[in-house]
């Protein structure tokens, strides 16, 4: 198993969350294409990503990699050039069509259920943030450009909080152990 963690502090903004997250899903897309898909090194894997504001407004991002310890090495490698591809050029604009597509389909189904109207309103009233963003959210998600998911992979992996681990079964025994720049 391949953990990690990017974390930092930085002024709160819906937007910036939105940013946040659609990074986070399109490294998903990339996950599930590259490292399932073409090397077959995991089953799955998957990012989080927030921007919060209590208690201190911060962001946090995880990486979650279930595989076995013979494949760590190269996974981490083709994460590290997939964050490195997402820092310096951004998204290619058909992952970012995706993920925007699934949002507002998401989004128009929730939008009949009072449940979510209601966590909407105590969201707002708790975080004073009111109902704008979720009412003009289409809007929102329709205006995401590559080079706004670009600014949320500078933020989340480009800075120096971050924790990288690798969790190995009890028995193993490694061939030999060296100091590897991770992710």
């Amino acid at each position: 198993m391949i953990l990690g963690f990017y974390t930092g502090e930085i002024p709160y903004s819906q937007g910036l969350d939105l940013k946040m997250k659609a990074l986070s899903e399109i490294l998903n897309i990339r996950i599930f294409e590259e490292l399932r898909e073409k090397v077959q090194g995991i089953y799955g894997g998957q990012t989080f990503s927030s921007v919060e504001r209590y208690p201190y407004s911060n962001f946090n991002m995880v990486v979650q990699l279930p595989t076995g310890p013979e494949k760590a090495d190269t996974l981490i490698s083709l994460l590290n050039r997939e964050f490195q591809q997402m820092i310096t050029k951004g998204p290619d604009e058909k992952y970012l069509d995706k993920v925007k597509k699934q949002w507002l389909e998401h989004y128009r189904t929730n939008l009949k259920e009072n449940n979510v109207w209601l966590n909407q309103i105590l969201d707002a009233r708790l975080k004073g943030t009111g109902l704008k963003y979720f009412s003009g959210y289409e809007t929102y998600v329709k205006s995401l450009k590559p080079s706004d998911v670009q600014e949320a992979a500078r933020i989340a992996l480009g800075g120096k909080n971050k924790f990288i681990a690798i969790l190995h079964p009890e028995k193993y025994k490694p061939k030999e152990v060296e100091k590897k720049k991770a992710f």
